[in-house]
């Protein structure tokens, strides 16, 4: 198929691999890149599946804020501006 198209032009069999060769490196980009995004879903689609076991986090008081984060328990809670703002 290759050979006949290219009779005239010196080596027909060489151009004709050289031809059959770029194709190849082409299609193998194709699935080079078709495995790289399946990988990707497929590490996506793991890390959605770990969401389930994260903790829910602590629901905070209303009206407080940020300043439930520093405890009664904590040294700081003394000496915070806010918290003496409450007062």
């Amino acid at each position: 198929m290759f050979t006949q198209r290219l009779q005239g032009m010196g080596d027909a069999a060489l151009m004709a691999m050289k031809q059959l060769s770029q194709i190849v490196h082409r299609q193998a980009v194709v699935m080079g890149y078709g495995d790289a995004f399946f990988m990707l879903t497929l590490f996506y689609f793991g890390l959605s599946l770990l969401v389930m076991l994260l903790k829910k986090p602590a629901i905070l008081p209303s009206g407080i804020g940020a300043i439930a984060i520093v405890g009664p328990g904590n040294p700081a809670a003394t000496d915070c501006p806010a918290r003496r703002s409450l007062r």
